[in-house]
């Protein structure tokens, strides 16, 4: 993790310590650390975060209720940037096929408004499996 995304986590959180009133505990809710090959929630205590030991880490991303479970929130029409000239797009899969596909941005919007356009492979993956109720 360099320094400016670093930066920006700790932006992030100290502004939702502040937020929230000073609560750390509610605070940490929103933060990631990376941990045995996965993602998983920091532990929720009263103090602060210990930069110094706690690796690599990342703002927790958003989720929304699907009628099969929690997914990763999907792209809006607004969310789309220079940045994301490829966006993952859920896809319906038959056995032993992947579970995303890359769409270019500019022909994204028919998967935007059907809620199935995300950011990452990750989040696309994590969706689908919810829908088709595939266990890891």
């Amino acid at each position: 993790m360099n320094n400016v995304e670093l930066a920006k986590v700790k932006a992030f959180y100290y502004a939702k310590v502040v937020e929230f009133g000073g609560d750390y505990a509610e605070a940490r809710r929103f933060l990631q650390r990376y941990c045995n090959g996965d993602w998983c929630s920091l532990l929720p205590k009263s103090t602060d975060v210990d930069w110094s030991t706690l690796g690599y880490c990342r703002i927790k991303p958003e989720t929304v209720m699907h009628p099969g479970g929690e997914i990763p929130k999907p792209m809006q029409m607004v969310d789309i940037e220079i940045d994301h000239s490829y966006m993952q797009v859920v896809f319906i899969p038959k056995p032993n096929e992947r579970l995303y596909f890359n769409v270019a941005a500019e022909d994204s919007e028919d998967y935007i408004k059907l809620g199935l356009a995300h950011a990452t492979k990750e989040a696309a993956i994590a969706h689908a499996k919810v829908i088709y109720q595939i266990e890891d």
